[in-house]
């Protein structure tokens, strides 16, 4: 698998890390409920209660999702345009 996150909208802000590895679906209780309690605890004030959704809002997040971990190998890159950046001294 591949995956890359980046941020920035210019050059100079641009920053991002690009890894390759090897990806599982997870199935394993105990892990998925920790995972979910990770994102609770983390996003859950930040939700719309449920039953204050519109009805499409709520189906989608009623939705079978997955958990899949990711295994990287050695071939991650990352980078940061601004520790490159250098203003022009006036």
């Amino acid at each position: 698998m591949s995956f890359l996150v980046e941020s920035g909208d210019r050059w100079v802000e641009l920053r991002g890390v690009h890894l390759t590895g090897t990806a599982r679906i997870v199935d394993d209780t105990e892990l998925l409920e920790r995972v979910a309690t990770a994102l609770a605890d983390k996003y859950g004030r930040f939700r719309t209660p449920r039953d204050q959704m519109p009805d499409a809002t709520r189906a989608q997040y009623e939705t079978t999702v997955s958990t899949i971990e990711i295994t990287p190998d050695d071939r991650i890159l990352s980078w940061d345009n601004a520790r490159l950046y250098q203003p022009d001294p006036a």
